[in-house]
């Protein structure tokens, strides 16, 4: 079931999501304030969050992690914010200081999920540099190539949505198959 969603549900939902307007002059803020997409932008959050916060969720019980609760608190922290930029409107001439919150937890939710999965990986990979290495490095390179596409086009676009949601579902769900077998072998 893991595999149905990280591999096909939520990158072609995002990817219809995205499809909506200009990949790179618009975002998923925009198209979440159209009243007409604001049901499948509401689903897409929460399928989001509810597929990051129980694979993660695993990963880190799966292992004897020294910052387990810092770890948890992260995911949990950035599933929070991600709602929360969900349910506020994106709708600047209307309510600014609502689209700017918006804006705020989205972004920060983001950056705290590139954390949590960088101190995963990075608590994983000390335990077991073979197994986990490269996932501390995908973490590191998808963090670079996220920058610099903020830098790059001057805003979150689409684009950088796209590629962060279906990056961090597939590394997500390939970090807890590796937590599953490695779990496995140890017993």
């Amino acid at each position: 079931m893991l595999d149905i969603f990280s591999y096909f549900i939520i990158p072609v939902y995002t990817l219809l999501l995205a499809r909506q307007d200009s990949l790179f002059d618009a975002n998923l803020s925009i198209i979440s304030s159209d009243i007409a997409h604001k049901d499948a932008f509401m689903l897409w959050a929460f399928m989001i969050v509810a597929f990051i916060y129980l694979v993660l969720s695993k990963v880190i019980s799966n292992h004897k992690l020294r910052y387990k609760k810092l770890d948890n608190t992260l995911v949990v922290v950035s599933c929070v914010l991600l709602l929360l930029s969900a349910t506020t409107p994106f709708l600047p001439d209307i309510y600014p200081v609502k689209a700017e919150l918006h804006v705020v937890f989205a972004f920060t939710s983001t950056v705290v999920l590139l954390l949590a999965f960088l101190l995963i990986t990075w608590e994983l990979r000390s335990l077991d540099k073979k197994q986990y290495n490269i996932f501390f490095i995908l973490i590191i390179i998808i963090g670079l190539i996220s920058f610099f596409l903020f830098i790059y086009f001057g805003m979150v676009t689409g684009f950088l949505e796209v590629f962060i949601t279906i990056t961090g579902t597939i590394m997500a769900k390939t970090l807890y198959e590796r937590s599953k077998r490695a779990v496995r072998c140890t017993v």
